[in-house]
């Protein structure tokens, strides 16, 4: 994830993923995760299956949620 940048947005309850593109060179949005309330984010291989999961936390809801296989490592 070096080219990648996660952004939380809380009030309007998602997450989005941008990635550099070296070519042009600028940023691009490759998705949105929904989480209500979003307060932290956290990517790491939770499954040790060589992709990037992603964490987030929902502060409003107390709950975490997991995303799986964002690409590999």
């Amino acid at each position: 994830m070096q080219d990648d940048l996660l952004v939380a947005f809380p009030d309007a309850g998602r997450v989005d993923l941008f990635s550099l593109d070296v070519d042009t060179p600028s940023i691009v949005l490759k998705g949105s995760l929904e989480v209500p309330d979003a307060t932290a984010v956290a990517v790491d291989d939770l499954d040790r299956d060589n992709d990037r999961d992603v964490l987030v936390t929902s502060g409003s809801l107390g709950r975490i949620y997991v995303f799986e296989n964002l690409g590999p490592d």
